[in-house]
């Protein structure tokens, strides 16, 4: 039952990294001029 419950908070945060990732990706492709400020 736990392991469930693992996996599933475990797709949750692959989902929100990579919504995060492609948000950063999109942002970074608007200011390629900044590409030095990396965090």
């Amino acid at each position: 039952m736990s392991k469930t419950l693992v996996l599933l908070g475990f797709t949750g945060l692959i989902i929100v990294l990579f919504t995060y990732m492609a948000s950063f990706d999109s942002k970074s492709n608007s200011g390629k001029s900044k590409k030095t400020k990396k965090k």
